[in-house]
C-alpha cells in the first residue's frame, strides 16, 4: 500500500512540474524553445538554391564527359518490357537538379510517354553517379538540367549510344 502512495505521489509532482515548465512566459531563446519551433516547422534541410543552366560558368559534368552519358543511358535506359506492345520510339523529357556535391535530385518527367518509361527514365536518373557539380563565381552551386531520353523498341543496350541516346 506504500508503495502505491509513493508512486502516486511521484506521479502528481511530476505532472505539477511538467506543467509548470511548460507554463513559462518568458522570451524565446533556450535551446528547449529552438527545439519547440524546429518541431513546429517541421524537420527540413535547407535547401540550395537552384540556378538555371545558363547562368553558370561551368556547367555540371557527367564522370567520363558527354559520351559517358551517353553510355550510361543506352545501357540503362532499355525498354521496359511492359511497354513492348505499344512498340516504336519515344523520347522522355527528365528535369532534375545536381546538387553541390554532384548527386542527382528532384527528378521529375516534363514530357510523359507511358507510366512504365516514365518510371524506367526516373530510376535511370535517380541511380547517376555523381557529377562533378556545376559552379558559379568559383562556387559549387545546384544547377537544373533537362536531359531528353531517347527510347527505341529492340535496341541492343550493348550498343554505345550517340548524341541523339538511340
Amino acid at each position: 500500500m506504500e508503495t502505491k502512495r509513493i508512486i502516486a505521489a511521484a506521479t502528481v509532482l511530476l505532472l505539477g512540474l511538467s506543467a509548470w515548465a511548460q507554463s513559462g512566459t518568458g522570451a524565446l531563446g533556450g535551446s528547449a524553445d529552438a527545439a519547440q519551433r524546429l518541431f513546429d516547422t517541421g524537420f527540413h534541410a535547407p535547401t540550395d538554391t537552384v540556378v538555371d543552366l545558363h547562368s553558370v560558368q561551368e556547367p555540371p559534368v557527367f564522370p567520363g564527359g558527354p559520351d559517358s552519358l551517353y553510355r550510361y543511358l543506352g545501357t540503362n535506359a532499355c525498354y521496359p518490357v511492359d511497354a513492348l506492345e505499344n512498340g516504336g520510339e519515344c523520347t522522355v523529357y527528365v528535369e532534375f537538379v545536381i546538387r553541390k556535391d554532384g548527386r542527382a535530385d528532384l527528378a521529375r518527367v516534363l514530357k510523359r510517354v507511358s507510366p512504365s518509361i516514365d518510371a524506367k527514365a526516373l530510376r535511370v536518373v535517380g541511380a547517376m553517379p555523381q557529377w562533378k557539380p556545376g559552379r558559379r563565381d568559383g562556387k559549387a552551386v545546384a544547377v537544373r538540367y533537362l536531359l531528353p531520353m531517347h527510347f527505341v523498341q529492340g535496341r541492343d543496350p550493348a550498343l554505345p549510344a550517340g548524341p541523339g541516346v538511340r
